[in-house]
């Protein structure tokens, strides 16, 4: 009976162990930020530089683009799990195994040359092809599994790229259902839940959005009417008052352009999700929206 109490003692304690460790991350993920930073350089060459963290070295995520080149890297504990592309072997291990190699291939033909000259039993002969055949089919293999990869990787590109090319279609098909989406949110009975899901959504805006804001920028539309009115615009926000942001406009170009830099930095709690989220689900007049 002793005995037992104590499996039960040390069974009770690893869960209870457990459990609090499971609290401990569900919190880290609500409450502990995703610090975010985004830089760019909007020349004749543009440059972005994107990098996200969460909890100092925990996760880490770190995205360029240069030109046409894109480049993602993934580290978790500080150890690379992801990059895209692929990062290639430096050349010294690169020649160490194509020295390996080169060995097995002359130990290979040394065995053969050897048998045949001295005239061994067939078993050997066997037993040598054997591994040749051997090596042959995990060469072949690794073959395979790279293409599988390589052909995953290729479909979910085309993928994106469908997607990418449909967004107009669905545009149109937006455009066309715009008349009865008016009409839904116009209506009375819609009207709580179109406020209430626009205070939602400022909420997370609020919470989600940039910190801190630093533009250099100098833009035109091409025409200097128009140049003038989405200055003006934009300087309704006061999001332009409260970072040091410097818009120059150009009126006398005739092409439209956006050049200079700018370098935008927020965070991201998890928590303001969830709590938007439970609102929007206890409203009944949004679920009845979502319904329709």
């Amino acid at each position: 009976m002793h005995i037992l109490l104590m499996i039960l003692k040390i069974l009770g304690i690893v869960l209870l162990v457990l459990i609090g460790i499971l609290i401990l991350l569900l919190c880290a993920v609500l409450f502990i930020p995703v610090c975010y930073q985004a830089t760019g350089e909007l020349f004749e060459e543009k440059k972005f530089h994107i990098r996200g963290t969460w909890l100092f070295f925990v996760l880490r995520v770190v995205g360029e683009i240069e030109g046409k080149a894109v480049t993602v890297k993934i580290q978790l504990f500080g150890f690379p799990v992801f990059s895209y592309p692929k990062a290639q072997e430096p050349n010294k291990k690169r020649k160490k195994r194509r020295k390996k190699r080169s060995r097995r291939v002359r130990e290979k033909d040394t065995c053969v040359s050897k048998s045949d000259w001295e005239g061994k039993d067939t078993q050997q002969e066997s037993e040598i092809e054997k591994e040749l055949c051997h090596l042959e089919q995990s060469q072949i293999e690794k073959k395979k599994e790279k293409t599988r990869k390589s052909g995953k990787i290729k479909q979910i590109l085309a993928k994106i790229g469908e997607w990418i090319l449909m967004i107009p279609q669905k545009l149109k098909q937006l455009g066309k259902n715009l008349a009865h989406i008016k009409e839904m949110l116009y209506d009375e009975n819609n009207k709580a839940a179109v406020t209430h899901g626009f205070q939602e959504i400022k909420y997370l805006l609020r919470h989600f959005g940039p910190r801190k804001i630093l533009a250099d920028l100098t833009f035109s539309t091409g025409d200097p009417a128009f140049t003038g009115q989405l200055l003006g615009v934009i300087c309704i926000f006061p999001i332009i008052y409260q970072n040091d942001m410097h818009l120059i406009p150009d009126f006398e170009s005739e092409s439209a352009y956006v050049r200079g830099t700018f370098q935008i930095r927020g965070r991201i709690r998890f928590i303001h999700a969830l709590c938007a989220g439970v609102r929007i689900l206890k409203d009944k007049n949004i679920r009845n929206l979502i319904r329709k």
